[in-house]
């Protein structure tokens, strides 16, 4: 029996992927397979999954700039630590690296320590 090779999209630099049919991001690289979802409702029969079904859009998450409640100065922070002035810009991709870390983090974990960082 031959295994059936999967298919690999990949975005380009500074792009991720986006489903057409329900606009889910899908990060900068995706295997397809099968659709079970699509609008969050269960299928009754899964979609395979093909590459138009996917397009790329750019890779910004739109992010207001925080309110200020408590300047450095009323905090104590001293200098070196106060935070940069202009807030970036944070983009799925920087995020995806984070489940990514986190997820290597987890496995090294110890059983008490999974306990501890699951309730979290």
């Amino acid at each position: 029996m031959s295994k059936k090779k999967p298919i690999i999209l990949k975005a380009s630099e500074g792009k991720i992927l986006r489903r057409i049919s329900d606009g889910e991001l899908f990060g900068y690289e995706l295997v397809l397979g099968k659709t079970f979802y699509l609008h969050g409702e269960k299928l009754e029969t899964p979609i395979d999954e093909k590459p138009e079904h996917y397009e790329e859009i750019d890779d910004v998450v739109e992010q207001e700039p925080l309110e200020e409640v408590f300047t450095p100065a009323e905090l104590s922070i001293p200098e070196e630590l106060e935070p940069e002035k202009e807030i970036k810009p944070l983009n799925l991709r920087d995020i995806y690296d984070m489940r990514d870390m986190i997820s290597k983090l987890y496995s090294v974990l110890s059983p008490e320590q999974k306990v501890l960082f699951s309730s979290l």
